[in-house]
């Protein structure tokens, strides 16, 4: 028999979840965002005040996490020993080019952002540490990992449906002479999401297996298709044992190139983690 869940933590969580993203958050911004009583999310933060999770914000403006919530997620990018490693990837492929450069782990149904060093363009990718969007075939950073990693390929389709409703947005940002931010929002920790489709639990469509032969061709994985204003390189990392899938993420808006720009920074990318992990 399933193990019944208990609401009342799944509301304090989704709220803590949403501080992180809006702080500072207001009471009323939170409870139009979670479709909750205000008097409930009241209640909420308080608790969560109280055990140290959030502090109200010093302009006065609503609530921001404390230190405590940055140690708890500390832990998990240091368990796996993998952030410190990567940094020399971000920092090498940053310095070359200029862009937006992340890391990505995949747990569960999701590609979770622990890393980032962000675009110094104008215009550019930006992702907040903690940014979850989906894991599979429809982002740079899935294509990646699943050419890779045949265990990830397999546990992806099981999780799928999971992964679908885990994704918030992060944004292609303009910072113009105003100070005006124009976004536009994605999903995908991976890169922005595309049109390809899989078949499910019984496998991964001949267009998908297609892609996944091409990213171990080149190296590298391409996302160019769909709508939204962002193109993504993505290389897997070497997985070492009973550590998560990651993968390396570089984003550009679809304004500053094409196909072959995007392949060239792919290759970029390929070639520091290669170097890296020599050896590995």
């Amino acid at each position: 028999m399933a193990v019944k869940t208990i609401d009342v933590v799944s509301r304090a969580l989704a709220v803590l979840e949403q501080v992180s993203l809006q702080q500072p958050a207001s009471l009323g911004a939170l409870a139009r965002e979670l479709d909750l009583d205000k008097s409930a999310v009241q209640r909420i933060v308080a608790t969560l005040h109280a055990e140290g999770w959030i502090r109200p914000d010093a302009g006065g403006q609503g609530w921001s996490l404390t230190g405590r919530a940055l140690a708890v997620g500390g832990r998990f990018a240091a368990a796996e020993d993998l952030r410190a490693r990567a940094r020399r990837v971000l920092r090498e492929v940053h310095a070359a080019t200029g862009e937006t450069v992340w890391l990505a782990v995949a747990d569960g149904g999701s590609l979770i952002v622990v890393d980032e060093i962000a675009s110094t363009h104008v215009l550019r990718v930006t992702f907040p540490i903690g940014y979850t969007g989906p894991f599979g075939p429809d982002t740079a950073g899935g294509v990646a990992i699943l050419a890779q990693d045949p265990d990830a390929a397999s546990s992806h389709s099981a999780a799928a449906s999971h992964s679908a409703a885990a994704s918030h947005s992060a944004a292609v940002t303009h910072n113009g002479a105003g100070g005006h931010d124009g976004t536009a929002d994605h999903n995908g920790a991976g890169g922005h999401r595309g049109a390809a489709s899989h078949d499910g639990p019984a496998g991964l469509s001949p267009e998908v297996r297609g892609r996944l032969a091409e990213a171990r061709r080149d190296g590298f994985a391409v996302q160019m298709a769909g709508e939204v204003p962002l193109w993504a390189a993505a290389v897997a990392l070497p997985r070492e044992a009973g550590a998560l899938p990651a993968a390396v993420v570089i984003g550009v808006p679809q304004s500053r190139g094409g196909e072959p720009e995007l392949r060239r920074l792919g290759a970029v990318l390929a070639e520091a983690v290669r170097t890296a992990y020599a050896g590995a």
